[in-house]
């Protein structure tokens, strides 16, 4: 016997005259039903609350000041944030971009550096060879 489909819930126990009832679970769950309070007593106000008993027009109106006070404050905090986040966006944009140009620099200078190099090893064969054409010079000077 089926007692948890969804047509037991709705129509009652098969084979019985019981009509199922969300009042009373236990026709389809076994169990007595006992109903409990949501709330066991009421909690004292938080600190810088009114109670119901405090509120009053004068209450009412203070605390409405106080809110829109807050609220201003916030308001501009939220303000400076926003400036000080685009702030942020627009210093990674720009640090972004110099990345990309010190890299492009770096690729200039690492070129430039292989061109140096290059030079300076073909000065210093030239020398080698200005420094062998001396001494082959000196030899044959003094053979004469």
């Amino acid at each position: 016997m089926e007692l948890d489909s969804d047509k037991t819930l709705v129509e009652g126990v098969p084979g019985t005259s019981e009509r199922a009832h969300w009042e009373n679970p236990s026709l389809f769950t076994g169990s007595t039903y006992k109903p409990h309070p949501l709330i066991h007593h009421v909690p004292p106000p938080a600190p810088g609350l009114l109670s119901p008993a405090q509120l009053t027009v004068e209450n009412v109106q203070s605390v409405t000041g106080q809110y829109r006070a807050l609220h201003e404050q916030l308001t501009r905090r939220c303000q400076v944030l926003q400036l000080d986040l685009q702030a942020a966006s627009t210093t990674r944009k720009l640090a972004k971009m110099e990345c990309g140009l010190a890299q492009e620099w770096c690729k200039a200078l690492e070129k430039e550096n292989e061109h140096l190099c290059a030079q300076i090893s073909s000065l210093q064969r030239n020398m080698h060879t200005s420094g062998l054409n001396i001494l082959h010079l000196a030899e044959y000077q003094v053979v004469e």
